[in-house]
Protein backbone atom coordinates (compact mmCIF):
# COMPACT_ATOMS: atom_id res chain seq x y z
CA UNK A 1 0.00 0.00 0.00
CA UNK A 2 2.95 2.33 0.48
CA UNK A 3 5.71 1.15 -1.88
CA UNK A 4 3.50 0.09 -4.79
CA UNK A 5 0.14 1.62 -3.98
CA UNK A 6 -1.59 4.80 -5.03
CA UNK A 7 -1.64 8.09 -3.15
CA UNK A 8 -5.03 7.05 -1.74
CA UNK A 9 -3.50 3.78 -0.48
CA UNK A 10 -0.74 5.62 1.34
CA UNK A 11 -3.24 8.08 2.81
CA UNK A 12 -5.38 5.20 4.07
CA UNK A 13 -2.32 3.49 5.55
CA UNK A 14 -1.25 6.59 7.45
CA UNK A 15 -4.57 8.22 8.34
CA UNK A 16 -6.84 5.24 9.00
CA UNK A 17 -4.47 2.43 10.03
CA UNK A 18 -2.23 4.98 11.81
CA UNK A 19 0.84 3.01 10.74
CA UNK A 20 4.31 3.90 9.51
CA UNK A 21 5.82 1.66 6.85
CA UNK A 22 9.23 0.13 7.68
CA UNK A 23 9.71 -2.95 5.51
CA UNK A 24 7.70 -5.15 3.18
CA UNK A 25 9.24 -8.31 4.60
CA UNK A 26 10.90 -9.63 7.73
CA UNK A 27 12.84 -12.80 8.38
CA UNK A 28 11.48 -12.97 11.93
CA UNK A 29 8.90 -15.65 12.75
CA UNK A 30 8.15 -15.00 16.43
CA UNK A 31 5.53 -12.39 17.36
CA UNK A 32 6.01 -11.19 20.94
CA UNK A 33 3.91 -9.05 23.26
CA UNK A 34 4.79 -5.47 24.16
CA UNK A 35 5.42 -5.14 27.87
CA UNK A 36 2.56 -3.44 29.69
CA UNK A 37 0.11 -3.82 26.80
CA UNK A 38 -3.03 -5.52 28.23
CA UNK A 39 -4.29 -6.87 24.89
CA UNK A 40 -1.17 -8.95 24.26
CA UNK A 41 0.46 -9.23 27.69
CA UNK A 42 2.11 -12.65 28.03
CA UNK A 43 1.19 -13.72 24.47
CA UNK A 44 3.69 -14.85 21.87
CA UNK A 45 2.87 -16.46 18.54
CA UNK A 46 4.81 -18.33 15.87
CA UNK A 47 4.34 -17.56 12.19
CA UNK A 48 4.71 -20.54 9.90
CA UNK A 49 1.42 -22.31 9.40
CA UNK A 50 0.58 -21.13 5.90
CA UNK A 51 2.54 -21.07 2.68
CA UNK A 52 1.37 -17.56 1.81
CA UNK A 53 3.21 -16.02 4.76
CA UNK A 54 6.36 -15.30 2.77
CA UNK A 55 6.54 -11.54 3.30
CA UNK A 56 4.99 -10.35 6.58
CA UNK A 57 5.54 -6.63 6.91
CA UNK A 58 7.32 -4.52 9.50
CA UNK A 59 5.50 -1.43 10.75
CA UNK A 60 5.69 1.20 13.45
CA UNK A 61 2.82 3.02 15.12
CA UNK A 62 2.07 6.68 14.42
CA UNK A 63 2.29 9.13 17.31
CA UNK A 64 -1.37 8.65 18.27
CA UNK A 65 -1.32 4.83 18.07
CA UNK A 66 0.68 2.22 20.00
CA UNK A 67 2.40 -1.08 19.24
CA UNK A 68 0.90 -4.27 20.66
CA UNK A 69 3.25 -6.84 19.07
CA UNK A 70 6.92 -6.92 18.05
CA UNK A 71 8.88 -9.24 15.78
CA UNK A 72 11.61 -11.37 17.36
CA UNK A 73 14.46 -11.10 16.62
CA UNK A 74 14.81 -7.39 15.92
CA UNK A 75 11.94 -6.16 18.16
CA UNK A 76 10.39 -4.22 15.28
CA UNK A 77 6.67 -3.50 15.02
CA UNK A 78 4.33 -6.43 14.29
CA UNK A 79 0.97 -4.96 15.25
CA UNK A 80 -0.69 -1.83 16.59
CA UNK A 81 -3.87 -0.49 18.08
CA UNK A 82 -5.59 2.88 17.66
CA UNK A 83 -8.50 4.51 19.43
CA UNK A 84 -10.23 7.58 18.02
CA UNK A 85 -11.55 9.78 20.86
CA UNK A 86 -13.68 11.95 18.56
CA UNK A 87 -15.48 9.41 16.37
CA UNK A 88 -15.31 6.67 19.01
CA UNK A 89 -13.90 3.81 16.96
CA UNK A 90 -11.02 1.39 17.54
CA UNK A 91 -8.82 -0.65 15.22
CA UNK A 92 -6.26 -3.42 15.50
CA UNK A 93 -3.81 -3.62 12.58
CA UNK A 94 -1.65 -6.72 12.08
CA UNK A 95 0.76 -6.78 9.08
CA UNK A 96 0.54 -10.56 8.72
CA UNK A 97 -2.13 -13.16 8.06
CA UNK A 98 -3.64 -14.85 11.10
CA UNK A 99 -4.05 -18.03 9.07
CA UNK A 100 -0.27 -18.39 9.23
CA UNK A 101 -0.12 -18.64 13.02
CA UNK A 102 1.08 -21.84 14.70
CA UNK A 103 0.47 -21.59 18.43
CA UNK A 104 3.60 -22.62 20.33
CA UNK A 105 1.85 -22.85 23.69
CA UNK A 106 -1.71 -23.98 23.15
CA UNK A 107 -4.46 -21.36 23.07
CA UNK A 108 -2.56 -18.09 22.95
CA UNK A 109 -4.25 -17.05 19.69
CA UNK A 110 -7.65 -17.67 21.30
CA UNK A 111 -6.59 -15.55 24.28
CA UNK A 112 -5.50 -12.76 21.94
CA UNK A 113 -8.86 -12.78 20.12
CA UNK A 114 -10.72 -12.73 23.43
CA UNK A 115 -8.72 -9.69 24.58
CA UNK A 116 -9.31 -7.91 21.25
CA UNK A 117 -13.06 -8.47 21.39
CA UNK A 118 -13.18 -7.24 24.98
CA UNK A 119 -11.26 -4.09 23.98
CA UNK A 120 -13.62 -3.49 21.04
CA UNK A 121 -16.62 -3.30 23.37
CA UNK A 122 -16.64 0.47 23.85
CA UNK A 123 -18.50 1.71 26.92
CA UNK A 124 -20.75 4.71 26.45
CA UNK A 125 -22.75 6.94 28.77
CA UNK A 126 -25.54 7.31 26.18
CA UNK A 127 -28.86 5.97 27.45
CA UNK A 128 -30.35 4.42 24.33
CA UNK A 129 -33.80 4.55 25.91
CA UNK A 130 -33.60 8.30 25.41
CA UNK A 131 -33.09 8.05 21.65
CA UNK A 132 -35.31 5.07 20.85
CA UNK A 133 -38.59 6.67 21.87
CA UNK A 134 -41.46 6.99 19.41
CA UNK A 135 -40.85 10.66 18.70
CA UNK A 136 -37.32 12.09 18.78
CA UNK A 137 -36.69 15.18 20.87
CA UNK A 138 -33.37 16.11 19.22
CA UNK A 139 -31.48 15.83 15.95
CA UNK A 140 -29.12 12.87 15.71
CA UNK A 141 -26.89 11.45 12.99
CA UNK A 142 -25.78 7.90 13.86
CA UNK A 143 -22.59 6.13 12.82
CA UNK A 144 -23.16 4.23 9.58
CA UNK A 145 -23.36 0.45 9.63
CA UNK A 146 -21.52 -1.55 8.53
CA UNK A 147 -18.32 0.46 8.76
CA UNK A 148 -15.99 -0.21 6.99
CA UNK A 149 -18.16 -1.42 4.07
CA UNK A 150 -17.59 -2.60 0.51
CA UNK A 151 -21.09 -2.93 -0.91
CA UNK A 152 -23.54 -0.64 0.81
CA UNK A 153 -23.96 0.99 4.19
CA UNK A 154 -26.93 2.34 6.16
CA UNK A 155 -27.00 5.82 7.69
CA UNK A 156 -29.64 6.37 10.38
CA UNK A 157 -30.79 9.78 11.58
CA UNK A 158 -33.62 11.48 13.45
CA UNK A 159 -35.23 14.90 13.41
CA UNK A 160 -37.41 16.35 16.20
CA UNK A 161 -39.53 18.54 13.95
CA UNK A 162 -40.54 18.78 10.31
CA UNK A 163 -38.15 20.57 7.98
CA UNK A 164 -35.76 20.39 5.08
CA UNK A 165 -33.07 17.72 5.50
CA UNK A 166 -29.88 17.25 3.49
CA UNK A 167 -27.39 14.38 3.70
CA UNK A 168 -24.28 14.55 1.53
CA UNK A 169 -21.02 12.62 1.11
CA UNK A 170 -17.66 14.43 0.89
CA UNK A 171 -14.11 13.24 0.31
CA UNK A 172 -11.33 14.22 2.71
CA UNK A 173 -10.52 17.24 0.53
CA UNK A 174 -13.98 18.64 1.25
CA UNK A 175 -15.30 17.96 -2.27
CA UNK A 176 -18.90 16.84 -2.49
CA UNK A 177 -19.16 13.30 -3.88
CA UNK A 178 -22.82 12.41 -3.53
CA UNK A 179 -26.07 14.05 -2.44
CA UNK A 180 -28.04 11.28 -0.78
CA UNK A 181 -30.99 13.35 0.35
CA UNK A 182 -32.46 16.82 -0.04
CA UNK A 183 -36.15 16.95 0.87
CA UNK A 184 -38.73 18.10 3.38
CA UNK A 185 -39.39 15.45 6.04
CA UNK A 186 -41.72 15.10 8.99
CA UNK A 187 -40.52 14.54 12.55
CA UNK A 188 -39.27 11.00 13.01
CA UNK A 189 -36.61 8.33 12.61
CA UNK A 190 -35.11 7.64 9.18
CA UNK A 191 -32.40 5.72 7.42
CA UNK A 192 -30.78 5.98 4.00
CA UNK A 193 -28.42 3.71 2.05
CA UNK A 194 -25.19 4.64 0.26
CA UNK A 195 -23.74 2.18 -2.26
CA UNK A 196 -20.33 3.82 -2.61
CA UNK A 197 -21.27 5.74 -5.76
CA UNK A 198 -20.87 9.39 -6.70
CA UNK A 199 -23.52 11.65 -8.23
CA UNK A 200 -22.72 10.26 -11.70
CA UNK A 201 -23.20 6.66 -10.61
CA UNK A 202 -19.48 5.80 -10.69
CA UNK A 203 -18.01 3.74 -7.87
CA UNK A 204 -15.72 5.80 -5.65
CA UNK A 205 -12.18 4.80 -4.70
CA UNK A 206 -11.39 3.12 -1.40
CA UNK A 207 -10.82 5.56 1.42
CA UNK A 208 -12.25 7.67 4.21
CA UNK A 209 -15.26 9.88 3.49
CA UNK A 210 -17.40 12.29 5.48
CA UNK A 211 -21.19 12.24 5.54
CA UNK A 212 -22.88 15.45 6.62
CA UNK A 213 -26.42 16.12 7.76
CA UNK A 214 -28.20 19.49 7.72
CA UNK A 215 -31.61 19.92 9.35
CA UNK A 216 -32.58 23.53 9.99
CA UNK A 217 -29.79 25.06 12.08
CA UNK A 218 -28.46 21.62 12.99
CA UNK A 219 -25.32 20.55 11.11
CA UNK A 220 -23.14 17.54 11.97
CA UNK A 221 -20.92 15.01 10.22
CA UNK A 222 -19.31 11.60 10.72
CA UNK A 223 -16.54 9.65 9.02
CA UNK A 224 -16.98 6.38 7.16
CA UNK A 225 -14.62 4.00 5.38
CA UNK A 226 -15.27 2.46 1.96
CA UNK A 227 -13.21 -0.56 0.90
CA UNK A 228 -13.45 -2.19 -2.51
Amino acid sequence: MVEDGSAEDSTFFANYLHAKYVSDSTDATIIYFVSGEPITQGIFLYLGGSGNQTAPSVIEASEDASLIFKWVPGYTGAGLKYEDPVFNYRIIYLPFGLEGIDNPTGKMLDKFWSNVIEWFVIETDVDFKDILVETPNSCLLSQNYPNPFNNSTIIKYQIPEAGHVEIEIFNMLGQKIKRLLAKYQQQGFYQIKWKGEDDKGATVTSGIYMYRMKAGDFVTSNKLLYLK
